[in-house]
């Protein structure tokens, strides 16, 4: 089950679990639910937010930032939030010509020239990141 946050996760979990009981009683029969969480969902902390877009911004002035809107895909980066503040980001590296495919769809194509701005944006953030922990 995706979801954007972990309150409607655990409420459709809950939602589910009555659903079942539900049947169950008014059937006289008994019902189990086994239920696996996957990675949770992916939120970007608002500290790294503004660090992010404030770094790309001094670093390559003229570059066009976008908020990604919440989507369902499944992303195991979720995973470095549980240890500490994160960011996931992106960098809009699609052919400027043709169609365009998602990044595991086997037709998928990398527009080269957005490689550099990706390095750039790295090191950039590497270099300033005594600002975010304080050293």
């Amino acid at each position: 089950m995706r979801t954007t946050n972990q309150e409607t996760r655990e409420t459709i979990k809950k939602r589910i679990e009555d659903t079942i009981n539900g049947i169950c009683t008014a059937y006289g029969a008994k019902g189990n639910l086994d239920y696996t969480y996957g990675y949770d969902a992916v939120v970007n902390d608002a500290g790294l937010y503004s660090f992010v877009k404030d770094i790309a911004v001094k670093v390559l002035p003229d570059i066009e930032i976008a908020e990604m809107k919440p989507m369902m895909g499944g992303e195991d980066f979720s995973a470095y939030s549980a240890i500490a503040p994160a960011f996931f980001a992106t960098i809009g590296a699609g052919p400027t010509d043709g169609e365009y495919f998602e990044g595991h769809h086997p037709k998928f194509r990398v527009d080269e020239a957005a490689l550099p701005i990706g390095t750039a944006m790295y090191v950039a953030f590497v270099l300033h990141t005594s600002q975010v922990v304080g050293g």
